[in-house]
């Protein structure tokens, strides 16, 4: 941090809150995350947010299927669960993730086209440092 500031720089890194500072917000970030901003891929999201939406959403679309799978016996319900609506879920949250991914490029301050960069060996290593390990940029204006 001195060395950005005798630099000049002034605060260009400054690390998010933690997710106990956020308190109770983080049913309000995966609700902004997951419904009313899933679409959107401007604006940034930060580490944290990315880890918990994702953390809290998988162990809820796992307890609707163990549910699902105990509570109902009939074979039609069963089957049409597991090879129809449950990918639903499936392809949201992949549509989501994708979303929100572009987003944490902008944070970190990477253009959306380090998304391709998964696909590439080598490349992909990078990539996810730029998604989960690189802190998030200040002074620069949300893409």
């Amino acid at each position: 941090r001195d060395f950005c500031l005798s630099r000049g720089l002034g605060d260009v890194y400054k690390r998010q809150p933690s997710i106990h500072q956020q308190g109770n917000n983080i049913f309000k970030m995966m609700k902004k995350s997951f419904i009313t901003n899933i679409f959107n891929i401007q604006g940034r999201q930060s580490r944290a947010q990315i880890i918990w939406c994702n953390i809290i959403f998988i162990i809820t679309i796992a307890l609707l299927n163990q549910i699902i799978s105990t509570m109902i016996q009939s074979q039609f319900v069963s089957h049409m669960w597991h090879d129809y609506i449950a990918y639903i879920f499936y392809y949201w949250l992949l549509l989501a993730n994708i979303c929100m991914i572009i987003r944490r490029l902008h944070d970190s301050g990477a253009s959306a086209l380090w998304l391709l960069g998964l696909w590439i060996p080598y490349i992909n290593i990078y990539v996810l440092y730029l998604i989960l390990f690189k802190p998030s940029i200040i002074g620069i204006e949300s893409v």
